[in-house]
């Protein structure tokens, strides 16, 4: 069978499990398609465990600078053939076969964010000049000084890079965004957030963004098609804890998910790595007491925040 379509991801063994649950949730859903994944450090056993699925290969990095393998997603893309590829997290599951009734297209599919979202990402950023659910103003100017090419923002929000879409033609695009990462972003860098920067705290997708605002050739954007409904096509667990380490309120939804796609691994003769306390059932309700008095801490503490500033 000839794939169009490459799914690529990376991962370091601290994301393991999270590529796993990647790659089954894929199978699970039938979602014909091929798999790279990027594997920074991983050792022999975690490789097996990815590469026993049909259609994946598992590429070694070669990231010797040990920047964060958020910054490695061009790396993933550039090893791919086919005519379309996307990128997913290794944090990510998908809820249906996301492909079956879908079209491709040679636009750039990839979400952007809502005002609401926006006033959270720079809640901490913003002057009294700027207009709340915007981008800050010292955001895009030291984007626009680093890119060189627009005068003024072709964008009024900013994208997410957990799960996005190309044709091979947006392969010059993704090369600049590799390119552009080296340059505003620190060889040491080995988070996903960069604390110290105002304008690249989000390291990968500070910059896809500064892009997408100031170059004068970015690519033509369709909408996201893959978050619709009460659950979305492709779920991202973008904060910590991660469904591996602990269950947050926002995620118990997908609990049953989880547990149906690590029951077909079994059941079809996959293995599958040591279970994480938190994918145990019989620590189900435990795991879901803590995810709620978690959730009721962090409103005292917002709350408490918010006392103290008066």
């Amino acid at each position: 069978m000839k794939y169009k379509n490459t799914i690529v991801t990376a991962c370091d063994s601290l994301y393991h499990w999270g590529a796993f649950l990647l790659i089954a949730s894929l199978k699970f859903h039938k979602v014909k398609t091929l798999i790279h994944i990027l594997g920074y450090q991983l050792t022999e056993r975690e490789i097996h465990l990815l590469s026993q699925f049909s259609n994946v290969k598992v590429i070694p990095s070669n990231n010797k600078m040990q920047r964060s393998i958020c910054t490695l997603k061009p790396d993933s893309i550039f090893s791919t053939e086919t005519e379309w590829v996307t990128w997913m997290d290794a944090d990510c599951i998908v809820t249906n076969n996301i492909f079956a009734n879908f079209n491709m297209q040679k636009n750039f599919i990839i979400r952007f964010r809502e005002k609401a979202e926006n006033r959270e990402v720079y809640r901490n950023k913003y002057s009294k000049n700027d207009v709340i659910g915007s981008i800050p103003n010292i955001v895009l100017a030291t984007w626009q000084k680093d890119v060189g090419e627009r005068k003024t923002s072709n964008i009024n929000t900013v994208c997410t890079t957990n799960c996005f879409m190309i044709h091979r033609s947006h392969f010059p695009f993704i090369e600049k965004w590799k390119s552009q990462m080296d340059k505003v972003i620190p060889d040491t860098m080995s988070s996903v957030y960069d604390k110290k920067s105002l304008a690249y705290f989000m390291t990968d997708e500070s910059v896809l963004n500064s892009l997408f605002a100031f170059l004068n050739n970015s690519p033509t954007v369709s909408e996201y098609p893959f978050d619709k409904g009460v659950k979305p096509e492709v779920v991202h667990f973008g904060l910590r804890p991660k469904p591996w380490e602990a269950w947050t309120r926002r995620d118990l939804i997908y609990y049953d998910d989880i547990q149906r796609i690590l029951d077909w691994c079994q059941k079809e003769g996959y293995e599958i790595p040591p279970l994480p306390k938190s994918f145990q059932k019989k620590y189900k309700f435990l795991f879901i007491l803590f995810a709620y008095l978690r959730s009721i801490a962090k409103r005292i503490k917002s709350l408490l925040k918010f006392i103290l500033r008066f």
